[in-house]
């Protein structure tokens, strides 16, 4: 059985900084799935799309993987 993780795109305030952290609980839930005969994939939508921002809302942006880039890539 193959099972996908997906570390979803972020949101921030206009006067935030974008910050990327590796995730931890993703990777250790990927981790024991392995161990226990799993295939496992992990897209961290995050950070591959880290460069492509858009404004969802007044002063509120999102960065990451557009919906689109997520869907072709599962």
């Amino acid at each position: 059985m193959k099972i996908l993780l997906i570390r979803p795109p972020q949101i921030r305030w206009v006067n935030e900084e974008k910050r990327l952290a590796q995730p931890l609980g993703l990777l250790y839930v990927a981790g024991a799935l392995k161990n226990n005969g799993y295939g496992v994939e992990l897209i961290d939508a995050a950070a591959e799309g880290y460069d492509n921002e858009i404004e969802i809302k007044e002063g509120l942006f999102k960065y990451g993987l557009s919906d689109k880039d997520l869907e072709d890539k599962s």
